[in-house]
């Protein structure tokens, strides 16, 4: 059910597109298009210092910050979301195995900033049942965050609803982020999370790699906003 006061132009405010993996290029590109963006240090490694795309935080309105472990080492991750957060970075992104050190260090700094802390789960196997999905996102709060994004492949009409079905526990209520990932449910499932009181979703670049696997395109996002609000008119 769409929100009366949720215009599509309302909607497409809350999208935000993940960056990085493109280099300088997509960035300056990017930041005179899109108003919210993901920054991921991580992937902007492979092809420039990741403190290169640290001045493009104040080139868009919301930035969340996010280095993915993997490419770089633990100190060298923590120092740019450190950094990030000081340039102005709205939310600062760990992962939900991230030692609780870090979390506490980036959770106190998030804080001193004005910004908040985006603790994630992303799983590209499968849905889990729902009593694991709510255990993950009691875990992220009792660590201390501000928000909960959960990722999970969608197979089928069950595993979307199950994903979804997070947004209506009152104690989750607008800090939870349910992400689907998926060739073909994605799109409509993230678009669906807005509609039913997400804080935002995201979206990858219309003319970029992506950040992650099956991440739908931010026009094909806003084309699926404007088919929901078409069939509620009609």
């Amino acid at each position: 059910m769409i929100p009366s006061r949720a215009s599509a132009s309302d909607l497409s405010e809350l999208i935000c597109v993940s960056l990085g993996q493109g280099g300088l290029r997509q960035l300056e590109s990017m930041a005179g298009k899109v108003r919210f963006a993901e920054i991921r240090f991580d992937l902007a490694a492979e092809t420039l210092r990741p403190e290169d795309a640290l001045p493009f935080i104040g080139r868009f309105e919301r930035v969340i910050a996010a280095c993915r472990p993997g490419k770089l080492a633990h100190a060298d991750r923590e120092r740019l979301l450190m950094a990030a957060l000081e340039a102005g970075a709205a939310f600062a992104d760990v992962e939900a195995e991230t030692d609780s050190g870090m979390i506490q260090r980036i959770r106190r700094k998030a804080h001193s900033a004005g910004a908040r802390l985006i603790i994630s789960s992303h799983n590209l196997r499968e849905t889990p049942p729902l009593n694991v999905l709510e255990k993950l996102c009691r875990h992220a709060f009792g660590a201390g965050a501000d928000m909960v994004k959960i990722a999970c492949l969608l197979t089928s009409q069950d595993d979307e609803n199950r994903l979804l079905s997070l947004l209506r526990r009152d104690d989750f209520s607008g800090r939870v982020i349910p992400v689907g990932l998926g060739p073909v449910r994605a799109c409509r499932a993230r678009v669906q999370s807005l509609l039913n009181g997400a804080p935002f979703t995201y979206a990858a670049p219309d003319d970029g790699p992506l950040a992650i696997q099956f991440q739908p395109g931010y026009s094909e996002i806003l084309q699926e906003i404007q088919r929901c609000h078409t069939e509620i008119s009609l």
